[in-house]
């Protein structure tokens, strides 16, 4: 059985730009981003407690999983245009 367990940039930098990689493709991409600023923006979550912080879901060393604590992450104007207020 394999073991999963989580991790963090901070704690694994070498992880970085793997990570970054990915969260460029799916998010950074296409709207005209390069993968140095997605790996810029994702070697500044490494807070020691709470935001920001981007954990990766390691399956032996293979790294398989992302998640990104943010303080903010949502466009001004998808906020307000979908009904919930910024305050």
């Amino acid at each position: 059985m394999t073991t999963l367990r989580v991790t963090t940039i901070r704690e694994r930098p070498d992880l970085l730009p793997i990570v970054a990689k990915w969260l460029w493709r799916e998010w950074w991409e296409q709207k005209g981003r390069t993968l140095e600023q997605a790996q810029a923006i994702y070697a500044d979550c490494i807070a020691e407690k709470g935001a920001p912080q981007t954990f990766v879901l390691l399956e032996g060393e293979l790294p398989v999983g992302t998640v990104t604590l943010a303080r903010k992450d949502l466009d001004e104007s998808v906020v307000h245009g979908s009904g919930v207020r910024a305050r």
